[in-house]
């Protein structure tokens, strides 16, 4: 399906022949826009739910990702692995939040039906292998198209609610973290597992490996440039975790703000971080701040929102440079050419010309501010991307319906691309054809 926006003008600036992927979420679709005609390409993200029950060979059981055959006879059959409640005997099943007694077994509670709508949420491209993923953080699948073709390949069912993703595209793998608490959308995710897919195999994906970490909701991710390490941020706990997948699989933790001090396992949910990102041993990870109740005082703090610069190979923090209180710090982009940083500032619908893009120099490792752009057009900004040339910016408003693209040298404003109507956008990939 496409849907012609027709031509846009673009105030004398040259665009670059791109396509920019969208997750729409309400819509249950990732749309694909062509920056230069302004048309958008429609990807429906309608999986069929297979769930593990739905396989009756042991044999095909065992292979699919999740699954696990329970011998029982003449009622034997495959479950969900992953499943809490199955091990649980009746008495302990009945008094488990979650888990109901049912064919005379422990099982989750609606284990048996489909989840629904899927709410795709984040998109990353691996252009060497021709491939893009996406991640839907209500059914709580991976999903694999074809790059060129934007064919669906195959999808694998993570659950706990799949957020961001990096990749590793020399060693074929795709590692995916947890989705934070969201109040209009969602209760988030309760689980502390980042999870390791190895896609090499052209049709079908496989979990390789899973890190546990000390901290619930692990949510800000980052990879360096060879794939050496994996750096994890705790959306609830603002504890970072430095992970060393290929060799010796050592997960590090550190406290975000040690005059808190706060250990791992407390949901804390003052600096509230959501993005990592890695450049040479540099960490840069964006807070979102918010009201911040501290259980010990009984006192309310509006904390700002910040972007956070830390070392590392020490991890240990450089610098920090805040932003207003309104301002919700979200998704983050470097420039490949030049020291820069541009952070999507979602704001506050109460507080209009709260959101809005902000350009940081990092030379010298100290944050400066080169350039804003607050607006009132801009409403709950939410995914970031750059252009390969590096001069073009793009954004996506979840509350604004729009895709808006923006000078990288200036912030100037060339053009929006309405995106549809309440289609809530949300992560966004760039991709020159």
């Amino acid at each position: 399906m496409a849907i012609s926006c027709g031509l846009f003008e673009s105030n004398g600036y040259d665009l670059p022949s791109e396509k920019v992927y969208v997750a729409l979420q309400s819509l249950d679709q990732v749309g694909i826009v062509d920056i230069l005609t302004g048309d958008i390409e429609i990807v429906d993200i309608k999986y069929t739910t297979i769930s593990c029950n739905d396989y009756d060979s042991e044999t095909v059981c065992n292979m699919a990702s999740g699954c696990a055959w329970m011998d029982m006879e003449s009622m034997s059959h495959c479950m969900a692995l992953e499943d809490d409640c199955i091990y649980l005997d009746e008495t302990q099943c009945n008094n488990t939040e979650g888990c109901e007694w049912a064919m005379n077994m422990c099982m989750e509670i609606g284990g048996m039906m489909d989840m629904g709508s899927h709410t795709p949420h984040f998109i990353v491209i691996d252009e060497t292998n021709r491939y893009w993923f996406v991640t839907a953080i209500t059914s709580g699948y991976v999903g694999r198209y074809n790059l060129d073709t934007n064919e669906f390949i195959d999808n694998i069912l993570v659950n706990d609610a799949p957020a961001l993703m990096v990749l590793n595209e020399q060693n074929k793998k795709l590692y995916v973290s947890r989705m934070m608490p969201m109040e209009e959308m969602m209760m988030g995710a309760v689980s502390s597992k980042i999870q390791e897919i190895d896609y090499s195999n052209s049709e079908m994906l496989m979990m390789s490996d899973s890190f546990i970490v000390s901290s619930p909701v692990p949510h800000g991710l980052a990879i360096n440039e060879d794939g050496s390490e994996i750096y994890v941020a705790s959306n609830t706990a603002d504890w970072l975790y430095k992970i060393t997948p290929p060799s010796t699989n050592v997960i590090q933790g550190y406290v975000m703000d040690s005059t808190i001090g706060n250990s791992p396992d407390i949901v804390t949910q003052r600096l509230r971080p959501i993005q990592c990102l890695s450049i040479n041993n540099l960490l840069f990870v964006s807070c979102s701040g918010g009201i911040w109740y501290n259980s010990f005082t009984g006192e309310q703090t509006n904390v700002p929102g910040q972007l956070q610069l830390w070392n590392s190979t020490t991890m240990t923090l450089i610098d920090a440079i805040q932003f207003g209180n309104e301002s919700m710090p979200w998704h983050i982009i470097n420039s490949a050419s030049e020291e820069r940083i541009f952070v999507v500032l979602s704001g506050d619908n109460l507080s209009p010309g709260s959101a809005g893009v902000i350009c940081l120099n990092y030379t010298n490792n100290n944050m400066q501010i080169v350039w804003e752009n607050y607006s009132e057009e801009f409403q709950k900004l939410h995914g970031i991307d750059i252009s390969e040339s590096g001069d073009i910016i793009y954004v996506s408003g979840r509350g604004d319906d729009n895709l808006h693209i923006l000078r990288a040298d200036n912030g100037n404003k060339i053009k929006s691309i309405p995106l549809g109507s309440n289609v809530m956008a949300a992560g966004i990939r760039a991709f020159h054809y």
